[in-house]
């Protein structure tokens, strides 16, 4: 059926790839101004010279963040 197969091309052409992209902007957002302030205050991140985009996460204060409700 051409109407069905109008739909679909307008689906994976038009509005997946729209969907999409806005759910990555959320995405990074929420990273944004969420998760990384948070996790900067408990965690600690030493880059790795041998590797490539490729880091250690290490605990500041491991009780208090044991403890902390919302993290």
């Amino acid at each position: 059926d051409e109407s069905i197969r109008k739909d679909l091309i307008y689906l994976f052409e038009h509005r997946y790839p729209f969907t999409t992209k806005n759910i990555e902007n959320d995405e990074i957002t929420i990273h944004k101004t969420l998760i990384l302030p948070l996790f900067s205050n408990f965690i600690l991140v030493e880059e790795q010279e041998d590797q490539i985009d490729r880091a250690i996460a290490i605990p500041i204060d491991y009780p208090q963040l044991s403890e902390d409700n919302e993290f």
